[in-house]
Formats: C-alpha cells, sequence, structure tokens
C-alpha cells in the first residue's frame, strides 16, 4: 500500500471511528438521561401519599357542589398540584392551569391525557391511581402533578444530554487524535531509518544500507537510496583501483627508462641508436598513457572538441580496415560491404579512433592467418558496426568489466603487447558523446565481437 492511501486510510478510519463512537454514546447518554427523567417525573407524579383530609374535603365538597365544589378545594392547595380524573379518564378539575382543558386517549389499558393550552401530556394507569370513592360509590381517581414544571424539566435534561455530549466529544477527540498520532508515528518509521542512515553517511559511513520492506514509496526511495549508495562505493573502489593501476602503469616504463639512462650515466652502455630507442619506447609509452588519460578527462567534463559531420559508413569502414590491413601481417581484416550507402552524422575523427581501437584488439588478440570481420547494418533509426574476430573470446564474467579503465582480462600480459586498459574506456566514452554506445556481443570463448550502434539523423 502506498504511503498516500495508508495516509487517507488512517485520516478516514479516525473520522469514521470518531462518528460511530459518538453517535453511540450519544445514543447511550441521551437513553440514560430521558430514561432518568422520566422515572423522576413520574416518581414525583405518583410517589407520596394523599393527605386524608384533603381527599375528606373533596368528598365533603362533590357532595354538596359536585365536580365544582371539588376543584373549589384544590386551590385551597397551593403548595401541591393535583388533577381528579373521573372513571371514564377525564379530567374533571385542577388547580394547575394546564390541565383544565384536557383531551383523553385510551391506549393499550393507559390513560393519555394531553393538555389543550400547551403540549404537556400525562400517561397514567388508573390501576395505580388513588381512588376517590363517596359513600363507597367509586367516582374518580386523584392524580398528584410533580412540584417541578414540565418546562423547567426540559430544559434541565436538555443541558444535561449537551453537557454529557460535549464531554464525550472531548474524550473521543483525544482518542482519536492519540489514535492517528500511534498510526503515523508507525506510518512514518521508514523515514526516520532513511534520516538515520543519511546521517550516518554524513559521519562519513558509506557501508550502511537502507532496511526496505513493504511496497510503499518509502520503499521505493530506500531501494533508490541502496542502489546510489551502490553505486557511491563502486565509484569509490574504481578511483582507488584507478590510482593503484596508474601507479602499475607508469611504473613499468618509468623503471625502465631510469634503468637504461643510469646505464648511460654510468657508461655501463653506450649511447647506440638501439639503446636510445629502446628509451625512446618506454616515453612513448608513457606519453600513450597520458594521451588517453587526457582524452578521458577530456571526455568526463564534456570538454573534448567535436566536429560532427554527415558521411557515408561504408567507404568510411572501409578506410579503416585498408589502414589496419597494412600492419595485420597474416591477419586478414575482411569488410563486408553494404549494398546501399548508409549515412550517420557524427566526428569521424573520433570515430575513426574507436574503430581502429576495437580493430587494433582484435589483431592482437587474433591467431595467425585468422581473419577480423567487418559488417555494416542499420534500419531508419540506427546504424550497427559489428567487428569479429577469431581469439581468444571474453568470457561472460568480463562483460561487465571490459569498458572500465586499466581492466585487463590477463592482468599478467605484457601491456606493449594488449594494451595498458584504456582503449575500450575511452571507445564507450566517445560514443556516448555522439549519442552512440558500444556492446560485447555473445561474449565467449571462441572470439570477440563488438557492435558499435550509431543513432541516424
Amino acid at each position: 500500500m502506498s504511503f498516500r492511501l495508508k495516509i487517507m486510510a488512517v485520516v478516514a478510519g479516525t473520522i469514521l471511528a470518531a462518528i460511530i463512537v459518538l453517535a453511540y454514546s450519544s445514543n447511550q447518554i441521551t437513553s440514560h438521561r430521558v430514561q432518568r427523567f422520566l422515572k423522576a417525573t413520574d416518581a414525583e407524579s405518583h410517589d407520596g401519599a394523599i393527605p386524608a383530609k384533603l381527599i375528606q374535603s373533596l368528598q365533603q365538597a362533590y357532595r354538596t357542589g359536585g365536580w365544582s365544589g371539588a376543584e373549589a378545594v384544590l386551590k385551597h392547595s397551593p403548595n401541591q398540584d393535583y388533577v381528579l380524573i373521573n372513571t371514564s379518564g377525564q379530567t374533571v378539575a385542577s388547580n394547575r392551569d394546564a390541565f383544565k382543558q384536557t383531551s383523553t386517549t385510551v391506549m393499550e389499558g393507559s390513560w393519555i391525557i394531553q393538555s389543550e393550552i400547551n403540549s404537556m401530556e400525562l400517561r397514567v394507569n388508573p390501576a395505580t391511581l388513588p381512588p376517590l370513592a363517596v359513600d363507597g360509590a367509586l367516582i374518580g381517581y386523584i392524580l398528584k402533578l410533580p412540584t417541578i414544571r414540565p418546562r423547567a424539566s426540559e430544559d434541565t435534561l436538555s443541558l444535561s444530554i449537551n453537557r454529557s455530549v460535549w464531554i464525550a466529544a472531548a474524550v473521543i477527540a483525544l482518542i482519536a487524535i492519540t489514535l492517528a498520532h500511534l498510526i503515523t508515528k508507525q506510518a512514518l518509521s521508514p523515514l526516520r531509518l532513511i534520516s538515520g542512515v543519511i546521517e550516518k553517511l554524513r559521519q562519513g559511513d558509506d557501508a550502511v544500507t537502507v532496511p526496505v520492506s513493504g511496497s510503499d514509496e518509502f520503499a521505493e526511495i530506500g531501494e533508490s537510496l541502496n542502489l546510489l549508495l551502490s553505486e557511491q562505493r563502486h565509484s569509490k573502489q574504481v578511483r582507488q583501483s584507478l590510482l593503484a593501476d596508474l601507479a602499475h602503469e607508469l611504473r613499468t616504463p618509468l623503471t625502465g627508462l631510469r634503468c637504461q639512462t643510469e646505464t648511460l650515466v654510468d657508461g655501463l652502455k653506450p649511447a647506440t641508436p638501439e639503446n636510445l630507442e629502446a628509451m625512446l619506447d618506454s616515453v612513448l609509452h608513457i606519453q600513450a598513457i597520458y594521451n588517453d588519460l587526457e582524452a578521458l578527462a577530456l571526455a568526463d567534463a564534456d570538454q573534448l572538441p567535436f566536429t560532427q559531420e554527415r558521411f557515408d559508413l561504408i567507404p568510411f569502414l572501409a578506410a579503416c580496415c585498408s589502414a589496419s590491413q597494412a600492419r595485420a601481417g597474416s591477419v586478414t581484416v575482411r569488410f563486408e560491404e553494404g549494398e546501399e550507402p548508409l549515412y550517420v552524422n557524427a566526428d569521424k575523427v573520433r570515430l575513426r579512433q574507436v574503430v581502429q581501437n576495437i580493430l587494433s584488439n582484435a589483431l592482437c588478440f587474433s591467431p595467425k592467418d585468422g581473419t577480423v570481420s567487418v559488417s555494416l547494418s542499420g534500419d531508419v533509426k540506427q546504424a550497427h558496426i559489428d567487428i569479429l574476430d577469431q581469439g581468444i573470446g571474453i568470457a561472460e564474467e568480463h562483460e561487465s568489466l571490459i569498458f572500465e579503465r586499466f581492466y585487463r582480462i590477463d592482468p599478467a600480459r605484457n601491456p606493449n603487447e594488449g594494451g595498458h586498459g584504456l582503449g575500450l574506456a575511452i571507445a564507450r566514452q566517445l560514443l556516448a558523446l555522439m549519442e552512440g554506445s558500444i556492446a560485447l556481443k555473445n561474449p565467449s570463448a571462441k572470439g570477440a565481437h563488438f557492435r558499435i550502434t550509431l543513432p541516424r539523423r
């Protein structure tokens, strides 16, 4: 899962959990508060005994004046509100104005008394009401009303519910923040690992790697960073090897030149043309290494002068093969010409340097009476120059290394016979500047096959 999806899941999950918990808590709190309110209202309505003196006064008033006389008695009880209900469930008298005009509905054995003045209603069970009898005959019931006014009770209930909901919301918000913190801390742990690796790199520890797990963006960053670190370590090893190889390559001709010079200075050998020619060979070898290194340095810095021109590869390769054949001895350089011209836009001098280098290697490693084949092919986008020899070949394990600087398949081989390991590195760099490439095709022990690829324009 990507990091973006993880963050979205965390946010959505936290919000959803908060909504569910808040809805459940609100429902539970509201239900609990309403139940308490109803129980309190019911208790205030029905709890407590009806004073015997009030009952006697009501009976006496009913005998003399009916329900009107009974209502006059209730008006003398200002500290408590009552409702008188006849046997049909109709309110006939009350000292609370709201219940002087009512309507009664019978539902499941209970009476629902609805005030016609406001929205107040009472739900009573006649079996639980104190009876009112006159001369042994039941005339109705006495209902004791709550001493707290309903409007005040509703306001108290509303405030209680709101306060409880806000408390629950605060607790849920705290839980959601804690949950989001824990989840994001876990989601961002790979970033802390990467930050630790970068800090170790800053301190000079280039052997460190980033632990990679999963398949999100952080895993991709970790893999890319590990690849970059691997390439950096490889570059460091290459630089170290380059310095060591350069010292080794220069040591042999310089040592020989020093010895030859000392023998001449000490008079051990005469300054004959033969001895001076040997010294000149050592100087030329050093000069060749310097020239190659200079060419590589200029190519790396993109400062090597180039002259791009459009030319046909067929006469160009024919001239290169002819020049190589002149110094090939018993080896045959065979050029397989194409039927149609094949034009490219490149630096002819630099390309000749590349081709001559590959041909020189092919001639050097070809057996006596062997053949070096050069062929040309291409399509509308690219041109390919293939050079094959019948020499010792190049094993597959050397394929990725032969283009490194100072790399030789046989380190013990005489540099004067097999070069000093810079030719292929220069060829690759020069072709890259011409937007081309060079590759070893089908590495084996049956000869080397190099392919030079150039874009056609």
